[in-house]
This record gives C-alpha cells, sequence and structure tokens, in this order.
C-alpha cells in the first residue's frame, strides 16, 4: 500500500507530513554498524546529524529497481506538501550531492533510475536555488566535481579533490567515454539559470574566479594538425567525447555569461579583467594548460602591407597545431555582449572613456592580439577545411567541422568566436586586425597583387578568398533583419535570400533589376559606436580593389570567370555598398583617391571598368549603384572617370584581336598546368597534340574529357598518376520478371497491352480492389511477383563517388580497425563480406569499379555494310591457325568462357606491370571477391548448364548473370519515364550508369587479359574470332554441330557484352546481328506460350499495325523461323489461325523492345556518338532505336544487300529446330513496366482503429514492438520473449508467422 496516496476521510496531508517527519529524523537503531564500516564512518564525519533521508539518498543505487522508483515517488509526494518540506528535502539533498555524483559518474548500473534525477525538481525552483547556493555552496561543489573528475582524480570509486598543479586532461580517458557527464553540467545550468542566482553571481567576483579554471581546464584540448604529405591511417573517435563535452559546457557558459547583463559595469569590467588576464596566462604557456609539445610561445614577426608594416603573431594554421575549443574566449564573448553595461556614459563612471581603454590598460596591443589569435586560428582553419586542405586528415576533421558549426553548437561557439574578431576591431587598429586575418589566412601577397600562391592551387585560392571576404563582412556587420549575407547561409541560401528579396523589391519599385541596399547599422551608443570608422581604413580599400582586380586579370587570361569569382565580386561590391551607406563622408574620398601605384588606379576606375564589361553583366546594378552614390558627392570626378571604354585600335583586325586572346589564355592556361604535378588530360588526351592549321597561329583548346572531380578521401584530383575507381555494390537480385512457365489468360493479355513507348510518362493505373482468392489459387495476391516467375542474378550499382585505389586500401583497412578496435559496437558494415559505407553519402559498398573515359574517335569498321563486314570475318577465322589454347578456354557445348565463370578455378596473379594495371587488377579482384561466395551460395537458384564439378567454368555466367542482369536493371528502371526527345540512355544519370556499364565491361576485359598475357593484343583477337565462329554461318564444323549447343539458346545481350569487352569496334555489327538473334528467341519462344494459353474470353480482332517494322505478313517470318521442327511449326501454324497476325506482331514488338533499349544503353555506354540526323521525337520508340542502332528493319531483311543477314538467320534456325526440345527452352522476360505490390486493404484501416487492431493474436497483448505483415496485415511481436518457437527457442513470431 503507498500511504502518500492515502487519505484520512478527506485529509490527503497529514499521512504525508507523518512520512515526511519520520525521513527527517535521525535513525533510532544502534549505528554501531555504521562505525565498523570505512564508508560510513566518512560519510557520518561529513554530514552532521544524518537524518533518514540522508541515508535513502546515499544507498539508493543499493536498491533494486522497483524499490528506487517508489521511493522517488515517495520523495515527490513529500515534495508537494508546501515549500517548507520541498527546502528541506533540497537541503538534505545538497549536502550528499557530491556522494550522489559519485555513485551516478562511477558505480551506478542503471543510471536511468537514479536518484540524481531528482536535481531537477529542486534545483529548477528559484527559492530553493538560491537557498542552497548561499548555504550548501552547491555551485562550488558542481564546478570541483567537473574539475576532479575530468583530470581523472578518482579512487576507490570516488571523485577526490586534487591541488591545482595536478590539473591535466587526457581525453582518451574514461571521463570523455563517459557521457554520464552531461546531467551534471546540465544541473549546473539548472541552477544558473535562475534569475536570483544570476544576480549572486553578477554581483559576486568568487563566482566568475571559481568558473574560471573550469573552463581553463578544456582549453585548446584535441588539437589538430594538418596531414599534408600522407593520409592518416587511423582516426580515433576521441573528438566526438570532446564535442560532447564542449557542448555541454558551452551551455553553462553561456547561461554563465548573461547573468551578468544584471552586473554593475564595475562587476562586468573587473570579470572581463580576470577572464582576460586568464586567457593570456594560458595562451602565452604561463600555466601548465596547454600542451608545451603542440603549442609554442608567442612570436611576432612584421607583415608589410600597403606603404606600411604590421607586427601580427607569427603562426601558420597549415603547420601548426589548432584546436576548436576555447571555452576561455566564448566566456570573454558572452561578456562582451552587454553593451548596455558598456557604454561612454557608464564607463566614465569608473574611470575609463570606452571599452578599448578598459583593454589596453590592462593588457598591451600585443597581449591583445594574442587573445585575438586564438579564435582567428580556428575560423581560418574552418576556411581552409571547407576548400580542401585538410583532406588528409580523414573524416575526423570533417566530422568536427560539422559539429562546430552545427546549428546546436554554432551560437555557443563559432559565433563567439567571430564575435571576439568584431570586438577587436573596436578595441584595436582595424589595420592591424585586418593585417592579422590576412596573415593567418596567408592572402597578404594576393591582396598586394600576386595572383599565383606557393600552397593554394586556383581553385582552393579563390575559395579562401571568398571564405576570408564572409568573415570581413560578418565583422563589419550587425544582423537585426534578413540580410543575404547571414553569416550562417550558404552560399546558395544567400542567392535564395537575395533573389527574394530582389523580387519583393521589383513588384514594389517596377524596376526589373533592383539592387538590395545593406541597411544602415545605426549604433548610437556602446563600444560597437565605432565599428563603421574600419571603412577609413586604406587596408580595407586595398583588400577591396585587389579581390576585383585579381578577378579581373584571371578571367583575362582564362577566357571565363573563376568558379568562386563571381561570389568574390559580390562580396567586394556589398563591402563597398557599406561603406557609401556607412562613413560616405570618408570612404568616397578614398575610392576615388586612393591609387595603387601596381596599377595606376583606384577603386572608382576599376568599377568603372566592371560597369561595362559583358562578362559581368550581372553586376552591373550594384556597380551603377556604387558609382551613382560616389557621384552624388563628386559628380564631376566621377562622370570624367565614367566613360565607355574606346573601341578597339581599327588597325587591329579582328584576325590579330583573337590571336591576342587567344594567347593570353593560353599563356594563363599553362600556368596553372606548371603549377599542378599532372592533369588528367595526361591519360586520356592524344599522343600528339595537332596544332591549329587555320593560319591564326593560336593555340587548339584541350579537348574536353569527362568531368571527374576529386577523390573523395584525399581530394586529390583524379588523373592518371595513380588508378582510381567509381564505389559500387553488388547484391543478389530478383528484380527481372519472367513469363510464367505455365501460361495464364491475365499475362496474355497484359502483353498485349505494353505501350508502344517506354521512354515516355506513363501513368500507373488506378489500382483496382484486391480480389478475394481462394486459398487453393496459386495466384499470387496484391500483384505480388512469385519467385518463380523472376529470374535471379546479379545487380551492380554505384553511388557515384571516386576514389583511389590506394585510398580505398587505406580505408577499408581503418574499417578493419575500428571493428577491432570497437568489437561491441553494432556496426553498419559486415568486413567478412568485404563492405564499407561510402564515407560521403553513406552507401553500402562492396567492391570499386574501374572508370574508363568515353571513346572519342570513329569506329572504323562501320565502313563496310554488315555483309562485307560477315565474309572478311568469316575468312579471317577459316584461315586462322588453329588456338588450342583458346579452345580449351571456350566451353564447348555453350561457346561461354570458362574464366568468365563465378567460380572458376583458375584467377591468374597480379602482371607486375604498370601502376594502372596493377589498379585494375585490383579492382577486379574485389569483385572477383564478393561474385564468388554469392555464386557458391546461389547455385541452385541458376538455369544454367555448368561443367562437371571440378571443371573449369562453373558458377554465375558474368557477361549473362551479372553485367548483362545489371544493364537489364538500368533499363527496367527507366521505363515509363523520360520526355520528348530523349532516349532512354539520355535519361539514366550518365556519371553512375553509363560509367558503371562502361567499368564492369572493362573488368570483363581484364579477366580475359589475364588469361591470356604476352600477347600482341592482349588476346582480344582470338577472342574475338571464338565469339564470332559461334555466330557466323559456317563457323563450327558439322562434325562438331551434334554436341554444340546451338546458338540461339544465348543470352543475345550477354554476347553483345562479350564483343564489348574483347573488340569494341564491331560492336555496331554484332548488334544488327543480337537484335535478329532477339527476335528469332522471342519468336520461338512466344510460339511455344501461346501454345499453351488457354483462350478464356473473345478477343476483340487486332489487326497488324507495324508492317513497316516487321513486313506486311509476319507469319511468313514466323513459318521460316520454325519449320525446322515439324513439333514448332505446327505450333506455330495453330496460334497464327488462332490469334492472328495482328496479336503476334504485337506481342513480338513489345518483347523484343526491351533488347534494343539495353542494346542502346550499352553502346552509347563502349561507343562514340554516331553522326548522322536525329529520329524523329513523333516516331514510336522501336522505329527511334533502329534508327539510332543503325539496324534495318525485318522488313528490309529481303533487300540484296543483306544477304548475309538472311544467311545467318536460316544457320541459326535450322542448328536450333534439330535440337528443339519442347516449349520451355526459352523463356521470355517481362516487357512491361515494372510497379510495386498493391498494400493489402487492411493496413489502411489499422492504425485509424482502436487499440484491439493491435493485439497480437498469438500472446493477446498489445506489443511493445509491434511488426506487421504486409502480405496479411497481421500483428506480430517484434523481437519479443513473449512469442517463441517452441521448437526453435531462437526464432520468434516473425519468423513464424513467415512459414504460416
Amino acid at each position: 500500500m503507498d500511504l502518500t496516496q492515502c487519505r484520512i476521510l478527506n485529509d490527503c496531508i497529514t499521512l504525508r507530513e507523518v512520512i515526511a517527519a519520520e525521513t527527517y529524523a535521525p535513525r533510532k537503531k544502534d549505528s554501531s554498524s555504521l562505525t565498523s564500516n570505512q564508508e560510513a564512518t566518512k560519510v557520518l564525519a561529513e554530514i552532521k546529524d544524518a537524518a533518514r533521508l540522508d541515508w535513502l539518498f546515499l544507498y539508493h543505487a543499493k536498491l533494486w529497481k522497483k524499490v528506487r522508483l517508489n521511493l522517488k515517488r515517495i520523495m515527490a509526494s513529500i515534495l508537494t506538501i508546501n515549500h517548507e518540506h520541498r527546502l528541506t528535502v533540497a537541503v538534505h539533498f545538497a549536502s550528499v550531492y557530491h556522494r550522489i555524483i559519485d555513485t551516478y559518474l562511477l558505480v551506478d548500473r542503471e543510471a536511468e533510475t537514479s536518484i540524481k534525477y531528482f536535481s531537477i525538481q529542486l534545483f529548477t525552483v528559484p527559492s530553493v536555488a538560491a537557498y542552497i547556493v548561499r548555504h550548501n555552496g552547491i555551485i562550488t561543489r558542481l564546478l570541483s566535481i567537473i574539475i576532479n573528475f575530468f583530470t581523472n582524480n578518482i579512487q576507490n570509486k570516488r571523485i577526490i579533490p586534487a591541488p591545482d598543479s595536478g590539473r591535466r586532461i587526457d581525453v582518451e580517458s574514461y571521463p570523455f567515454k563517459s557521457k554520464r557527464f552531461m546531467p551534471v553540467f546540465s544541473d549546473l545550468r539548472y541552477i544558473c539559470t535562475n534569475r536570483t542566482i544570476q544576480e549572486l553571481i553578477a554581483h559576486n567576483h568568487e563566482y566568475i574566479v571559481q568558473f574560471i579554471p573550469v573552463c581553463q581546464l578544456f582549453m585548446g584540448i584535441n588539437s589538430n594538425k594538418r596531414a599534408a604529405t600522407s593520409h592518416v591511417e587511423y582516426e580515433t573517435e576521441s573528438w566526438i567525447s570532446v564535442f560532447n563535452v564542449t557542448l555541454s559546457l558551452s551551455r553553462v557558459v553561456k547561461v554563465y555569461g548573461e547573468a551578468f547583463q544584471y552586473a554593475s559595469t564595475n562587476n562586468l569590467v573587473y570579470a572581463i579583467i580576470a577572464v582576460l588576464h586568464a586567457i593570456l596566462s594560458t595562451c602565452t604557456l604561463s600555466n601548465d594548460q596547454l600542451d608545451k609539445n603542440k603549442y609554442t610561445l608567442i612570436m611576432f614577426h612584421s607583415v608589410p602591407f600597403g606603404d606600411a608594416e604590421y607586427s601580427t603573431i607569427q603562426f601558420d594554421v597549415l603547420s601548426q597545431w589548432v584546436s576548436f575549443h576555447h571555452s576561455l574566449h566564448w566566456l570573454l564573448a558572452e561578456l562582451f555582449k552587454h553593451v548596455h553595461l558598456l557604454t561612454g556614459e557608464k564607463l566614465r563612471d569608473i574611470g575609463f572613456k570606452s571599452l578599448r581603454e578598459v583593454i589596453l590598460r590592462n593588457a598591451s596591443e600585443r597581449a591583445m592580439l594574442t587573445v585575438v589569435d586564438f579564435p582567428l586560428r580556428v575560423v581560418t582553419m574552418v576556411a581552409q577545411i571547407r576548400t580542401g586542405l585538410w583532406v588528409r586528415n580523414g573524416f575526423a576533421i570533417r566530422g568536427q567541422l560539422l559539429h562546430y558549426r552545427d546549428f546546436m553548437l554554432r551560437e555557443l561557439c563559432y559565433d563567439q568566436d567571430l564575435y571576439i574578431l568584431q570586438s577587436a576591431m573596436v578595441i584595436l587598429d582595424p589595420n592591424i586586425v585586418l593585417v592579422s586575418i590576412l596573415d593567418r589566412f596567408q592572402l597578404a601577397e594576393w591582396f598586394s597583387g600576386e595572383v599565383v600562391h606557393a600552397t593554394y592551387d586556383g581553385t582552393q585560392l579563390f575559395s579562401m578568398v571568398e571564405e576570408f571576404l564572409y568573415v570581413i563582412i560578418t565583422c563589419d556587420e550587425l544582423f537585426e533583419e534578413v540580410n543575404p549575407f547571414f553569416f550562417h547561409y550558404t552560399r546558395n541560401r544567400r542567392e535564395e535570400a537575395e533573389g527574394i528579396l530582389k523580387a519583393r523589391l521589383t513588384k514594389a519599385t517596377g524596376n526589373s533589376t533592383p539592387v538590395v541596399v545593406p541597411k544602415p547599422m545605426d549604433v548610437t551608443d556602446g563600444p560597437f559606436v565605432d565599428l563603421p570608422l574600419i571603412f577609413h581604413s586604406e587596408v580595407l580599400m586595398q583588400i577591396i580593389f585587389f579581390a576585383i582586380r585579381n578577378v579581373f586579370v584571371h578571367t583575362e587570361a582564362a577566357g571565363s570567370i573563376a568558379a568562386s569569382g563571381d561570389a568574390i565580386l559580390d562580396q567586394v561590391l556589398h563591402l563597398t555598398m557599406l561603406g557609401l551607406v556607412e562613413q560616405p563622408a570618408r570612404f568616397i574620398p578614398l575610392c576615388l583617391g586612393l591609387v595603387f601605384e601596381r596599377e595606376e588606379m583606384a577603386l572608382v576606375d576599376i568599377l568603372c571598368k566592371l560597369e561595362y564589361n559583358d562578362v559581368y553583366k550581372a553586376f552591373k546594378p550594384k556597380v551603377q549603384w556604387c558609382l551613382d552614390k560616389m557621384a552624388e558627392m563628386h559628380p564631376a570626378e566621377v562622370a570624367k572617370r565614367r566613360t565607355p571604354p574606346a573601341t578597339q585600335d581599327p588597325s587591329i583586325d579582328a584576325a590579330e584581336q583573337k590571336k591576342r586572346a587567344a594567347k593570353a589564355r593560353q599563356a594563363m592556361i599553362m600556368q596553372q598546368f606548371a603549377a599542378a604535378q599532372k592533369s588528367f588530360l595526361d591519360q586520356y588526351e592524344d599522343d600528339e597534340d595537332d596544332e591549329d592549321e587555320d593560319g591564326e597561329g593560336t593555340a587548339t583548346p584541350p579537348e574536353k574529357v569527362e568531368p571527374l572531380g576529386p577523390c573523395i578521401v584525399c581530394q586529390e584530383e583524379l588523373d592518371s598518376s595513380q588508378p582510381f575507381g567509381i564505389l559500387g555494390f553488388i547484391q543478389p537480385s530478383r528484380v527481372v520478371k519472367r513469363l510464367p512457365q505455365e501460361p495464364r489468360w491475365e499475362v496474355f493479355k497484359r502483353d498485349l497491352e505494353c505501350p508502344q513507348s517506354l521512354d515516355r510518362p506513363i501513368l500507373p493505373p488506378s489500382p483496382p480492389d484486391v480480389p478475394q482468392l481462394p486459398p487453393q489459387d496459386d495466384v499470387a495476391p496484391f500483384g505480388v511477383t512469385p519467385s518463380e516467375e523472376t529470374r535471379f542474378g546479379l545487380h551492380g550499382s554505384v553511388c557515384g563517388h571516386l576514389m583511389h585505389v590506394e585510398c580505398f586500401s587505406v580505408y577499408n583497412s581503418s574499417i578493419e580497425q575500428r571493428h577491432l578496435a570497437q568489437p561491441t559496437r553494432n556496426h553498419p558494415e559486415v568486413v567478412e563480406r568485404k563492405e564499407f559505407l561510402c564515407p560521403l553519402c553513406k552507401s553500402l559498398g562492396n567492391i570499386v569499379i574501374p572508370v574508363t573515359p568515353k571513346p572519342h574517335h570513329s569506329v572504323a569498321s562501320e565502313s563496310m555494310t554488315l555483309s562485307e563486314w560477315m565474309r572478311k570475318s568469316k575468312i579471317e577465322f577459316l584461315t586462322a591457325e588453329q588456338e588450342p589454347a583458346i579452345d580449351a578456354l571456350q566451353l564447348q557445348y555453350s561457346g561461354e568462357f570458362a574464366f568468365w565463370a563465378a567460380e572458376d578455378t583458375h584467377f591468374p596473379p597480379p602482371p607486375a606491370k604498370t601502376e594502372t594495371e596493377d589498379g585494375l587488377y585490383h579492382m577486379t579482384e574485389t569483385i572477383d571477391n564478393i561474385i564468388r561466395p554469392l555464386s557458391a551460395q546461389t547455385g541452385h537458384l541458376r538455369e544454367r548448364e555448368e561443367p562437371p564439378v571440378g571443371n573449369r567454368g562453373r558458377g554465375l555466367y558474368l557477361p549473362d548473370d551479372f553485367v548483362g542482369y545489371t544493364v537489364n536493371c538500368a533499363e527496367i528502371a527507366q521505363r515509363g519515364t523520360g520526355e520528348e526527345g530523349k532516349t532512354v540512355a539520355d535519361t539514366v544519370n550518365d556519371s553512375t550508369v553509363m560509367r558503371l556499364i562502361r567499368g564492369l565491361v572493362t573488368c570483363l576485359a581484364t579477366r580475359a587479359e589475364l588469361e591470356l598475357p604476352g600477347r600482341r593484343d592482349s588476346g582480344h583477337r582470338v577472342l574475338e574470332q571464338a565469339i564470332l565462329r559461334r555466330i557466323l554461318p559456317g563457323g563450327i564444323r558439322d562434325h562438331d554441330l551434334p554436341a554444340t549447343r546451338p546458338f540461339l539458346f544465348r543470352n543475345p545481350l550477354g554476347i553483345l557484352l562479350e564483343v564489348a569487352a574483347v573488340n569494341p569496334e564491331i560492336l555496331g555489327h554484332i548488334t544488327v546481328l543480337m537484335y535478329y538473334a532477339s527476335l528469332v528467341r522471342t519468336t520461338i519462344a512466344l510460339v511455344d506460350f501461346l501454345a499453351q494459353t488457354v483462350i478464356d474470353e473473345q478477343l476483340d480482332t487486332i489487326y497488324p499495325t507495324h508492317q513497316d517494322l516487321f513486313g506486311d505478313t509476319i507469319s511468313t517470318f514466323v513459318l521460316s523461323v520454325c519449320r525446322h521442327s515439324k513439333e514448332l511449326e505446327q505450333n506455330a501454324e495453330n496460334i497464327l489461325r488462332a490469334f492472328g497476325d495482328g496479336v503476334f506482331e504485337r506481342m513480338l514488338y513489345a518483347h523484343t523492345l526491351p533488347f534494343l533499349r539495353a542494346a542502346l544503353l550499352v553502346n552509347r555506354a563502349i561507343l562514340p556518338p554516331r553522326n548522322g540526323s536525329a529520329p524523329d521525337p513523333s516516331l514510336p520508340e522501336y522505329h527511334r532505336l533502329l534508327h539510332l542502332l543503325n539496324i534495318p528493319p525485318l522488313s528490309d531483311i529481303s533487300s540484296p544487300s543483306h544477304e548475309g543477314l538472311r544467311v545467318a538467320l536460316a544457320s541459326w534456325c535450322s542448328h536450333f529446330g534439330q535440337n528443339y526440345g519442347g516449349a520451355g527452352t526459352i523463356v521470355l522476360d517481362y516487357p512491361d513496366v515494372h510497379r510495386l505490390a498493391r498494400i493489402p486493404k487492411i493496413l489502411d484501416e489499422i492504425f485509424t482503429q482502436n487499440a484491439e487492431a493491435l493485439i497480437c493474436q498469438r500472446c493477446e497483448t498489445i506489443p511493445v514492438d509491434p511488426a506487421i505483415c504486409l502480405i496479411c496485415g497481421t500483428v506480430c511481436c517484434h523481437q519479443s520473449h513473449c512469442c517463441v518457437d517452441e521448437d526453435d527457442r531462437k526464432q520468434g513470431e516473425c519468423n513464424m508467422h513467415t512459414r504460416e
């Protein structure tokens, strides 16, 4: 019975008061047992007159779960009696709080039920919090606990105080790995949030003095150093724990700093000076807080800029240690934010004129530069990481950047660092602050006129300039309203915000090219009243001038604006507009009068040049606004310079002008090439570059290549210097549907309703009601395709991201090390299956596929007609010498090659040649390592006739069951999508699907080359002849025919891929032959299928509509194909008589269209685009595909030019007819759009009903974690012990229901 919930008549308080009185009373039992216990003796010594309540708090963790929960409920009921009881409980809780925290952090195994969480009900009450802070020193205790816990001062499961000299932390120690510290910070934050406590903090110096060491403890922890030459092989995850601590601490810092809004100016200044001195003692290494093995003494050097030299701190972010964590600086930034207490009037009351005087009277200018430099290092490192200069540090540095700028931390950390820089602008000379930022970004020379950087390449340089300018804009603005340059906006968000503002201005003013003018800051009092004075700075003027000038130089040399050039121009124009809005009287004379000797121009001159340049048309409205604003003060001077540029000298003709521009562009391009080690063009350009012969003397620009981008691990450009590939994933699949072995009437009707074009949008049909099928019906409900009506294969996919082979090996090693270091973690990948997650998109992968370029040259064999090529090829392989090695590699009965079988017993060793060949081998090996076990495990699912066990050539056949299957899946995925004027090859993502097909074909070619090493053409020629022997008439000797399976048993798409691997030059002719092979195979399969179809209803007469494709009488072709087998011929006659030519023609069209689509994908991936006219987009897809593939339609086969094709058809049909084994020898794939299964109706209603709908029928309870069968809607208990299989206790209800 719970007495706290009982009543005496109508009185519900008396019993609670009795219980409370007993808990407040001391123990009445003999306490000799306590004195015999060492720990209990310590407690007795610490607590005066210990009550029962104290012991309940202390021993709460030793109780079992239910008692712990009930005890917390009793205490909560005591709190509700009145305020005095709440205060009494709080005093007892605070007196043993340190012991409770010891138990919670170090001992308690069920932390979620800990009595520590009782603090939320006490510390959040203002009066209670104020009392225990004043009388129990709870803030002091909390700060001591934090310091001693994180310095690992732990003995016998107790946190003990340590002397100040021993305060060093180790981010790899237990305190950082434990996440239980977060509620301790939360308790401190709950207490300090109360206004009463904030007033205490603001008016009592002891609180800020006690808090400073806590912040000081975490200064500069987990610092980073850029990996410049080699990648970081093993990345620890300690940074995650450090950021968890930072998140908790920074929230307390914010609350602590906000408390000083209630302070007097004198107290605020005292706190600022105290924090400032603590920062200096840490940053100058006066104490031992920073690791002296990583941090060095502060040194100054001289930086020339403009006409002056500035003394700034010497530090290189690219080569020295930098930490994200500077909690003292965040506290200082919070104190600086109380501008209402730092006005000139209030500072004069305590003997100061301004914040500048407050700081410089207590610290020198160099000291303040030291304070500012640490946040500046972080801001610079952030810019360098975003630019790609820290890529060799791996994912840990990216993770730190994302967390540092994440919305949860940015206002507590990143914004505070920027605020320190902004404050420095009013405390120090803005010129020295700007030069310090330039020096840290290593951009002083660039803003002095140099356009080449020693460390940053072209893209990185402009990106760093862009990042620098955003920092300057942030320091120059206060954000009170919507501003496109809000510093948390990405570039896309900035452009979006500006676009919205422009649209509103256009609607309001009618001006089609409005300018978003920045609003004045209007700061009338406080320390930032002098912030606009930065626009008096000549340093800032030089930054603006050379930013525009260098973009001009790059654009004129390269012929196009740089990647970040438009962003840089937008930024400097925004800065110019800010100066014109804030300080026009001083800023405009600088724009007109400050002439830079290197260019002999002022800012107004370069703006006038920008105004009339067509390349920068987008910026013309802003430029005109700036010049108009300057003209308001100096109209004559601006008008004199604002004249359109003179026309070109008439003595120089157009050809000479073109030559000069081309030479300038060439010089710039060559300069960039000299700065880079190698380029992608080294691999894919022609060996000899032909010069332009048009007499102009201009250089021919290099041929454009497929853009690849950088390696996602090391961020280096992908080129011929290192082998690389695209990350992919291989998995078993049953996506491809097939026609059923036992034909059904609905399948027949569905084939007749297939659309004529699959590359146009097809709306899904409205789902009919799901029929209530009888139990004995074999048809799967809800539109689910039975597994026997699908074709098994391996599906390959890629995420699109590229990686060096070496980086891939290092990355895989890091995954293995992570699994070893964290054996209890549920990792997302399985290393035994060679799995990994893409570092960028987190897609699952297990292979890396080579990336090969598109060919750029015409195919020589297309100069011959098909018949001429067939005669030539036949002569070549008939006169060629017999190749026993090839005969041994080719399976006699099928013509397949043993080395393309997944379980082939021979996988050759690496060639040990060039690095590129070695990379191809290793990429091919990754695929083999995945496919081989998959093939061994799925032997019962495939239908391929295989050699006996122990022979070569067993397993999945890669051209058919992997590469071909992947192409089929890509084609299926595009059915019912597309738009006018585009084919299936145009709608697929070229950077993924086409690269995937080319890469897989390259792997097939590599496996073939490894089998025939040392040959002049890597064995391609003899393999081509071996393939053609099976295709062309007369290729197989008569005495070998009985032991050889007919060619028509082979998948035409697989043969097409074999040819693509060994000789792409003949792919066009092979495509024609394989199309006709597909026609013949489809004809035979349809005859078998229709012969077994039972007509259930009367069909409307269907007339032939594709005579232009299949001829006037399709029956003639059908009977010609079937005439070599009496059974097949008889069936053909019967179905033509029963169904008519129109039905057969429509079904032949539907079932051969997918092959044409797949063939186009292969041709487009392997061959260069064909020259010729594009097909009429209004034609059906079949016609357009025949045109693109240069395939003559069946209606033209009687032409004399197609004699070779007719002979081949006759040979194939004859051989097949002699070996015809009855229906089912050829099974067709499903030709229509694939659709998802329909969801059962019960699932639409299950969540709208009452809770009874979610009751498990087996245990008759509502599952905590329910699972719902998508077939019938049954609710099952998921991963629960209530419903288990009695025969196999490891299997739960989901497995049991699956069997049912």
